[in-house]
């Protein structure tokens, strides 16, 4: 449920950009990006409804590549019920295309969950961001890019992007050995698993499971 309430948070912020849309305003020096209650409807990959509301998005200046968002929030319908998200403040740099939200974000979902954390920082370069995980020691975040084919691998302190694996089609489920040496990452689309060494970021070698792989986990 947790990587479910950050990969919200994404479809939260992505959507956030495209739908308020930049307006143009004379006085380019105060303001060049300006929209108020933005809301918009409509379907994630999986055919779930969602929606989009922001109070407000707006930037400075032309001189800065920064545009400030306010009062955000997302709703969306899951299987076993709706997932709600909040969050005050964000920042949207257009540069390098990544969005800040400042302070916490609240996750709601049906049977009572709720999840509340703060800070976040999303890559809106990611194509179709799937599964996340923390390695071991909590210094890494490993997220599979489901339609570019490729595992993103981030710095959790710096929430900077390290570098990209190249993997095969559709990558979707991530397993890390418990030493934090290896990820097994699931490529759906071609019914291997590759296994790559965490230490210099390269594939070792696959294994064939056949079935489409996705999820996986540790035999007891």
């Amino acid at each position: 449920m947790r990587i479910l309430a950050l990969c919200t948070c994404g479809v939260l912020l992505a959507g956030l950009i495209v739908l308020s849309g930049p307006a143009p305003v004379q006085d380019d020096v105060k303001k060049v990006y300006s929209s108020k209650c933005a809301v918009c409807h409509g379907e994630d990959g999986k055919g779930q409804p969602f929606s989009l509301r922001a109070g407000s998005a707006v930037q400075k200046s032309s001189r800065e590549p920064i545009v400030d968002l306010n009062d955000m929030s997302a709703r969306i319908l899951l299987s076993e019920g709706p997932a709600v998200l909040n969050a005050r403040k964000g920042r949207y740099d257009m540069d390098s295309e990544r969005v800040a939200v400042d302070g916490p974000v609240q996750f709601e979902a049906a049977g009572g969950y709720r999840l509340t954390t703060r800070d976040v920082g999303i890559d809106l370069k990611t194509r179709r961001s799937n599964r996340l995980r923390f390695t071991p020691d909590g210094a890494r975040v490993l997220v599979t890019d489901l339609d570019a084919g490729q595992l993103v691998v981030v710095d959790a302190k710096a929430r900077k992007e390290i570098t990209r694996v190249a993997l095969g089609r559709m990558v979707e489920g991530i397993l890390i050995a418990p030493d934090g040496s290896k990820a097994y990452v699931a490529e759906n689309g071609d019914d291997t698993v590759a296994v790559v060494d965490l230490k210099t970021l390269t594939v070792l070698t696959r294994i064939k499971p056949g079935g489409g792989p996705d999820g996986m986990a540790w035999g007891r």
